[in-house]
């Protein structure tokens, strides 16, 4: 009987023992996940902070990128004024001269063009803008600082050119008006800077020194040059070929000097 007891006893104590531990691991369990809720709570918080960090980051670059894009803006008129700067080409050249004559005895030099004087002088000396308003259109003003007749600026060039498949495009034809060469084989057309001789022959451009007993020849293209409208035809073009409207009689008729 007191076994009994005794047995009963200890059953009753390992029963409430063992109450006693599940029930200590039940609130260290509950105690563990409390702590990760809380660690992923806080995870989450910074993972939104970032997101939110990385969105105001993104919204301010697409701001930059528009203040860059604006055109008002100090960036995009700096390109645009370059851009404009780059249509525009500044060019020339200068030809310097020094002719050696037998002069009569007694006579001294004068030098002035007009006799046959040993001299140094300026044949040419060139100044030419050619710009470019819009992708299709090209002007051309070319002027002789110095020459013969120092006493004035003269005009060469004075063109504009319109390009119908636009500037620089290979093309059938271009059309050009104004001042410009007469369009006949390659010698009036071929610039002075880049003839094997300085000189256009005679029979083409005319007597340059009109002396009083010399006589006087205009040249069969007085000037070089003339006023009128000509369809011309470019590097895309399978034949060289010109067909021009012209006054007739070029800038030099009648001044062989």
């Amino acid at each position: 009987m007191r076994r009994t007891v005794v047995i009963i006893c200890l059953i009753g104590c390992l029963s409430c023992f063992a109450g006693g531990i599940s029930q200590a691991q039940d609130n260290s369990d509950n105690t563990k996940t409390v702590e990760l809720q809380k660690q992923l709570d806080e995870l989450q918080k910074q993972i939104d902070a970032l997101k939110i960090g990385q969105a105001e980051q993104q919204q301010n670059l697409q701001q930059m990128s528009d203040k860059v894009e604006e055109p008002e803006g100090a960036v995009q008129t700096s390109i645009s004024d370059v851009a404009k700067l780059k249509k525009i080409k500044v060019s020339g050249y200068i030809q310097a001269r020094y002719e050696s004559y037998q002069s009569p005895v007694g006579v001294a030099d004068t030098a002035n063009n007009k006799a046959p004087d040993n001299r140094f002088y300026v044949r040419r000396g060139r100044f030419k803008i050619t710009g470019q308003p819009t992708d299709n259109s090209l002007g051309v003003v070319q002027l002789d600082i110095s020459g013969y007749d120092r006493t004035k600026v003269e005009s060469k060039d004075l063109y504009i050119e319109y390009h119908p498949w636009g500037v620089g495009t290979p093309a059938p034809f271009l059309i050009r008006l104004g001042q410009q060469n007469w369009p006949f084989g390659y010698i009036i057309e071929r610039s002075s800077s880049a003839r094997e001789v300085p000189e256009r022959p005679k029979v083409f451009a005319g007597t340059t020194v009109g002396l009083p007993s010399t006589p006087s020849f205009s040249g069969l293209f007085p000037g070089e040059r003339d006023k009128g409208v000509c369809f011309v035809s470019t590097a895309g073009s399978k034949l060289d070929w010109a067909l021009g409207l012209f006054n007739g009689t070029g800038t030099k008729s009648g001044d062989p000097g």
